[in-house]
Protein backbone atom coordinates (compact mmCIF):
# COMPACT_ATOMS: atom_id res chain seq x y z
CA UNK A 1 0.00 0.00 0.00
CA UNK A 2 1.32 3.42 -0.97
CA UNK A 3 1.27 6.73 0.87
CA UNK A 4 -2.11 7.88 2.22
CA UNK A 5 -4.03 10.80 0.71
CA UNK A 6 -7.13 12.51 2.12
CA UNK A 7 -10.21 12.07 -0.08
CA UNK A 8 -11.27 15.07 -2.20
CA UNK A 9 -8.37 17.18 -0.98
CA UNK A 10 -5.73 18.97 -3.07
CA UNK A 11 -2.16 17.83 -2.46
CA UNK A 12 1.39 18.42 -3.77
CA UNK A 13 3.84 15.53 -3.95
CA UNK A 14 7.35 15.00 -5.38
CA UNK A 15 7.26 12.76 -8.44
CA UNK A 16 10.40 10.92 -9.48
CA UNK A 17 13.22 10.44 -9.62
CA UNK A 18 13.38 10.99 -13.39
CA UNK A 19 16.67 9.50 -14.64
CA UNK A 20 18.24 9.26 -18.06
CA UNK A 21 16.79 6.38 -20.11
CA UNK A 22 20.24 5.62 -21.52
CA UNK A 23 22.45 5.16 -18.45
CA UNK A 24 19.58 4.68 -15.95
CA UNK A 25 21.16 6.86 -13.25
CA UNK A 26 21.74 10.47 -14.34
CA UNK A 27 18.96 12.77 -12.99
CA UNK A 28 16.95 14.54 -15.68
CA UNK A 29 16.50 18.09 -14.37
CA UNK A 30 15.25 19.97 -17.44
CA UNK A 31 12.16 18.00 -18.49
CA UNK A 32 8.92 19.69 -19.54
CA UNK A 33 6.12 17.57 -18.06
CA UNK A 34 2.60 18.79 -18.86
CA UNK A 35 -0.79 17.99 -17.35
CA UNK A 36 -1.61 15.53 -20.14
CA UNK A 37 1.52 13.48 -19.43
CA UNK A 38 0.48 12.76 -15.82
CA UNK A 39 -1.83 9.73 -16.04
CA UNK A 40 -4.05 8.61 -13.16
CA UNK A 41 -5.90 5.37 -12.41
CA UNK A 42 -8.48 5.71 -9.64
CA UNK A 43 -9.04 2.45 -7.72
CA UNK A 44 -8.21 0.29 -10.74
CA UNK A 45 -10.13 2.39 -13.28
CA UNK A 46 -8.97 3.36 -16.75
CA UNK A 47 -6.06 5.78 -16.92
CA UNK A 48 -6.72 9.44 -17.70
CA UNK A 49 -4.81 12.70 -17.45
CA UNK A 50 -4.88 14.48 -14.08
CA UNK A 51 -7.53 17.16 -13.65
CA UNK A 52 -5.21 19.77 -12.06
CA UNK A 53 -3.75 21.81 -14.95
CA UNK A 54 -0.36 22.88 -13.55
CA UNK A 55 2.73 21.47 -15.30
CA UNK A 56 5.38 19.82 -13.14
CA UNK A 57 8.26 21.95 -11.80
CA UNK A 58 11.72 20.55 -11.07
CA UNK A 59 12.75 20.61 -7.42
CA UNK A 60 16.16 18.89 -7.33
CA UNK A 61 17.89 15.58 -8.11
CA UNK A 62 15.35 14.74 -10.82
CA UNK A 63 12.35 15.16 -8.47
CA UNK A 64 9.42 17.26 -9.76
CA UNK A 65 6.55 18.87 -7.84
CA UNK A 66 3.24 17.41 -9.03
CA UNK A 67 -0.06 19.05 -8.01
CA UNK A 68 -3.33 17.13 -7.65
CA UNK A 69 -6.70 18.78 -6.97
CA UNK A 70 -9.81 17.57 -5.10
CA UNK A 71 -11.14 15.94 -8.29
CA UNK A 72 -7.96 13.90 -8.73
CA UNK A 73 -8.34 12.52 -5.17
CA UNK A 74 -12.14 12.11 -5.06
CA UNK A 75 -12.20 8.29 -5.31
CA UNK A 76 -11.51 6.05 -2.31
CA UNK A 77 -8.98 3.24 -2.73
CA UNK A 78 -5.78 3.09 -4.73
CA UNK A 79 -4.60 6.04 -6.84
CA UNK A 80 -1.91 5.10 -9.37
CA UNK A 81 0.11 7.93 -10.93
CA UNK A 82 2.22 7.11 -14.02
CA UNK A 83 4.44 9.61 -15.88
CA UNK A 84 6.50 8.89 -18.97
CA UNK A 85 8.55 11.67 -20.52
CA UNK A 86 10.82 11.30 -23.55
CA UNK A 87 14.46 10.96 -22.50
CA UNK A 88 13.71 9.60 -19.02
CA UNK A 89 12.65 6.29 -17.57
CA UNK A 90 8.98 5.93 -16.67
CA UNK A 91 7.99 7.03 -13.14
CA UNK A 92 5.25 5.34 -11.13
CA UNK A 93 3.65 6.22 -7.76
CA UNK A 94 0.83 4.56 -5.83
CA UNK A 95 -1.30 6.16 -3.13
CA UNK A 96 -4.20 5.06 -0.91
CA UNK A 97 -7.09 7.55 -0.78
CA UNK A 98 -8.88 7.36 2.60
CA UNK A 99 -11.94 9.16 4.06
CA UNK A 100 -11.45 12.49 5.81
CA UNK A 101 -12.34 10.97 9.19
CA UNK A 102 -9.75 8.21 8.81
CA UNK A 103 -7.01 10.65 7.76
CA UNK A 104 -7.76 13.08 10.61
CA UNK A 105 -7.93 10.20 13.12
CA UNK A 106 -4.56 8.79 12.06
CA UNK A 107 -2.69 12.06 11.52
CA UNK A 108 -4.81 14.70 13.30
CA UNK A 109 -6.99 15.09 16.40
CA UNK A 110 -10.14 13.24 15.25
CA UNK A 111 -11.36 9.78 16.37
CA UNK A 112 -12.08 6.78 14.19
CA UNK A 113 -15.80 6.31 13.69
CA UNK A 114 -17.00 2.95 15.08
CA UNK A 115 -20.64 1.87 15.11
CA UNK A 116 -22.17 -1.13 16.92
CA UNK A 117 -23.06 -3.82 14.39
CA UNK A 118 -23.14 -7.07 16.42
CA UNK A 119 -23.36 -8.24 20.01
CA UNK A 120 -22.26 -11.79 20.70
CA UNK A 121 -22.15 -12.51 16.98
CA UNK A 122 -25.77 -11.42 16.48
CA UNK A 123 -26.57 -8.41 14.31
CA UNK A 124 -28.09 -5.55 16.29
CA UNK A 125 -30.01 -2.45 15.32
CA UNK A 126 -31.08 0.73 17.01
CA UNK A 127 -34.56 -0.80 17.23
CA UNK A 128 -33.20 -3.84 19.13
CA UNK A 129 -31.52 -1.62 21.71
CA UNK A 130 -34.62 0.58 22.03
CA UNK A 131 -36.86 -2.46 22.62
CA UNK A 132 -34.54 -3.65 25.39
CA UNK A 133 -34.56 -0.22 27.04
CA UNK A 134 -38.35 0.15 26.70
CA UNK A 135 -38.97 -3.24 28.28
CA UNK A 136 -36.95 -2.19 31.32
CA UNK A 137 -34.05 -3.94 33.05
CA UNK A 138 -35.11 -6.80 35.34
CA UNK A 139 -32.26 -8.00 37.61
CA UNK A 140 -34.00 -11.34 38.04
CA UNK A 141 -33.97 -12.16 34.34
CA UNK A 142 -31.54 -9.72 32.70
CA UNK A 143 -28.66 -10.05 35.14
CA UNK A 144 -25.19 -10.59 33.78
CA UNK A 145 -23.26 -13.57 35.13
CA UNK A 146 -20.67 -12.42 37.63
CA UNK A 147 -22.54 -9.19 38.40
CA UNK A 148 -25.50 -10.59 40.41
CA UNK A 149 -26.40 -8.96 43.71
CA UNK A 150 -24.49 -11.57 45.75
CA UNK A 151 -21.37 -11.15 43.66
CA UNK A 152 -21.56 -7.36 44.00
CA UNK A 153 -21.84 -7.54 47.79
CA UNK A 154 -18.82 -9.86 47.94
CA UNK A 155 -16.84 -7.56 45.65
CA UNK A 156 -17.70 -4.43 47.63
CA UNK A 157 -16.82 -6.18 50.89
CA UNK A 158 -13.47 -7.29 49.47
CA UNK A 159 -12.67 -3.79 48.22
CA UNK A 160 -13.65 -2.24 51.56
CA UNK A 161 -11.50 -4.73 53.48
CA UNK A 162 -8.54 -4.18 51.17
CA UNK A 163 -8.84 -0.43 51.44
CA UNK A 164 -9.16 -0.60 55.23
CA UNK A 165 -6.10 -2.83 55.56
CA UNK A 166 -4.10 -0.51 53.32
CA UNK A 167 -5.14 2.51 55.38
CA UNK A 168 -4.21 0.75 58.64
CA UNK A 169 -0.79 -0.15 57.26
CA UNK A 170 -0.10 3.48 56.31
CA UNK A 171 -1.40 4.65 59.70
CA UNK A 172 0.87 2.23 61.55
CA UNK A 173 3.92 3.75 59.82
CA UNK A 174 2.96 7.25 60.95
CA UNK A 175 1.77 6.27 64.46
CA UNK A 176 5.16 6.05 66.17
CA UNK A 177 5.74 5.55 69.87
CA UNK A 178 6.74 9.18 70.29
CA UNK A 179 3.56 10.39 68.63
CA UNK A 180 1.53 8.00 70.76
CA UNK A 181 3.08 9.63 73.82
CA UNK A 182 1.96 13.04 72.59
CA UNK A 183 -1.58 11.77 72.24
CA UNK A 184 -1.46 10.27 75.76
CA UNK A 185 -0.46 13.68 77.12
CA UNK A 186 -3.70 15.06 75.72
CA UNK A 187 -5.75 12.59 77.77
CA UNK A 188 -8.22 14.15 80.22
CA UNK A 189 -6.43 12.59 83.21
CA UNK A 190 -3.15 14.33 82.32
CA UNK A 191 -4.43 17.78 81.40
CA UNK A 192 -4.80 19.10 85.01
CA UNK A 193 -1.22 18.05 85.85
CA UNK A 194 0.11 19.58 82.63
CA UNK A 195 -1.67 22.88 83.32
CA UNK A 196 -0.30 22.92 86.89
CA UNK A 197 3.23 22.37 85.56
CA UNK A 198 2.88 25.26 83.14
CA UNK A 199 1.68 27.54 85.95
CA UNK A 200 4.62 26.50 88.13
CA UNK A 201 7.14 27.22 85.37
CA UNK A 202 5.49 30.60 84.77
CA UNK A 203 5.84 31.46 88.48
CA UNK A 204 9.56 30.64 88.34
CA UNK A 205 10.04 32.94 85.35
CA UNK A 206 8.23 35.77 87.13
CA UNK A 207 10.33 35.22 90.25
CA UNK A 208 13.57 35.31 88.26
CA UNK A 209 12.48 38.50 86.49
CA UNK A 210 11.60 40.17 89.79
CA UNK A 211 14.97 39.13 91.21
CA UNK A 212 16.74 40.69 88.23
CA UNK A 213 14.84 43.95 88.75
CA UNK A 214 15.20 44.17 92.58
CA UNK A 215 18.71 42.79 92.92
CA UNK A 216 20.37 44.96 90.25
CA UNK A 217 22.92 46.49 92.64
CA UNK A 218 23.99 43.15 94.09
CA UNK A 219 24.24 41.43 90.73
CA UNK A 220 21.40 38.94 91.12
CA UNK A 221 20.79 37.32 87.74
CA UNK A 222 22.47 40.20 85.93
CA UNK A 223 25.73 38.24 85.81
CA UNK A 224 24.04 35.69 83.55
CA UNK A 225 22.97 38.44 81.12
CA UNK A 226 26.46 39.95 81.15
CA UNK A 227 28.05 36.55 80.48
CA UNK A 228 25.73 36.00 77.53
CA UNK A 229 26.58 39.40 76.02
CA UNK A 230 30.29 38.87 76.65
CA UNK A 231 30.18 35.47 74.92
CA UNK A 232 29.05 37.24 71.75
CA UNK A 233 31.29 40.29 71.90
CA UNK A 234 34.41 38.21 72.65
CA UNK A 235 34.09 36.68 69.19
CA UNK A 236 34.40 40.10 67.51
CA UNK A 237 37.77 41.60 66.58
CA UNK A 238 38.59 45.25 66.08
CA UNK A 239 39.28 44.54 62.41
CA UNK A 240 35.89 42.90 61.97
CA UNK A 241 34.15 45.78 63.73
CA UNK A 242 36.02 48.34 61.64
CA UNK A 243 35.19 46.50 58.40
CA UNK A 244 31.53 46.37 59.35
CA UNK A 245 31.47 50.11 60.04
CA UNK A 246 33.32 51.00 56.82
CA UNK A 247 30.95 48.83 54.76
CA UNK A 248 27.84 50.60 56.05
CA UNK A 249 25.92 52.62 53.44
CA UNK A 250 26.12 56.36 54.11
CA UNK A 251 24.21 57.61 51.05
CA UNK A 252 21.66 55.27 49.51
CA UNK A 253 21.26 57.62 46.51
CA UNK A 254 24.97 57.63 45.65
CA UNK A 255 26.31 55.44 42.80
CA UNK A 256 26.85 51.80 43.75
CA UNK A 257 30.65 52.27 43.77
CA UNK A 258 30.62 55.19 46.20
CA UNK A 259 27.85 54.76 48.74
CA UNK A 260 29.60 52.89 51.57
CA UNK A 261 31.64 54.74 54.19
CA UNK A 262 34.85 53.10 52.90
CA UNK A 263 34.18 54.14 49.30
CA UNK A 264 33.11 57.65 50.33
CA UNK A 265 36.34 58.16 52.32
CA UNK A 266 38.40 56.98 49.31
CA UNK A 267 36.71 59.55 47.05
CA UNK A 268 37.07 62.37 49.62
CA UNK A 269 40.79 61.59 50.13
CA UNK A 270 41.41 61.71 46.37
CA UNK A 271 39.51 64.98 45.98
CA UNK A 272 41.46 66.65 48.85
CA UNK A 273 44.96 65.15 48.61
CA UNK A 274 45.27 63.21 45.35
CA UNK A 275 46.87 64.27 42.09
CA UNK A 276 44.71 66.44 39.80
CA UNK A 277 44.79 66.59 36.02
CA UNK A 278 42.72 68.54 33.51
CA UNK A 279 43.01 71.92 35.26
CA UNK A 280 41.67 74.68 33.06
CA UNK A 281 39.66 72.24 30.97
CA UNK A 282 36.14 70.87 31.23
CA UNK A 283 37.18 67.52 32.77
CA UNK A 284 39.05 67.27 36.07
CA UNK A 285 40.44 63.89 37.17
CA UNK A 286 41.50 63.20 40.77
CA UNK A 287 43.81 60.23 41.42
CA UNK A 288 43.89 58.04 44.54
CA UNK A 289 46.63 58.67 47.14
CA UNK A 290 48.73 55.86 45.71
CA UNK A 291 48.38 57.27 42.16
CA UNK A 292 47.10 53.91 40.89
CA UNK A 293 43.61 54.75 39.57
CA UNK A 294 41.16 57.57 38.86
CA UNK A 295 38.98 58.09 41.94
CA UNK A 296 36.85 61.02 40.80
CA UNK A 297 36.08 62.49 37.38
CA UNK A 298 34.33 65.89 37.40
CA UNK A 299 32.86 67.84 34.47
CA UNK A 300 32.70 71.67 34.93
CA UNK A 301 31.12 74.44 32.91
CA UNK A 302 32.58 77.85 31.98
CA UNK A 303 31.89 79.13 35.50
CA UNK A 304 33.62 76.07 37.04
CA UNK A 305 30.33 74.72 38.34
CA UNK A 306 30.26 70.91 38.54
CA UNK A 307 27.75 69.54 36.05
CA UNK A 308 28.65 65.83 36.38
CA UNK A 309 30.59 63.67 38.80
CA UNK A 310 31.71 60.05 38.45
CA UNK A 311 33.21 58.61 41.66
CA UNK A 312 34.98 55.26 42.02
CA UNK A 313 35.65 54.40 45.66
CA UNK A 314 36.19 50.67 45.18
Amino acid sequence: MGLWLKQSTAVDFLAGPFVDDTDGKTPETGLTITQAEVRLSKNGGNMAQKNEATALAHDELGMYTCKLDDTDTNTLGTLQVTIWENGALIVYHEFMVVPLNVWDSMFGADYLQTDLVQMGGVAQSATDLKDFADAGYDPATDKITGCKLTDLVTTVTTVTTTTTNTDLTAFAVDYTAARAGYLDELAAANLPTDVANVKAETALIVADTNMLQTDWVNGGRLDLLIDAIKAVTDTLTLVAIADAVLDEVVDANAPANANSLRETVNVIAAALAGKLSGGGGANRVFRDLGDTKDRLTVVVDANYNRTASTPDGT
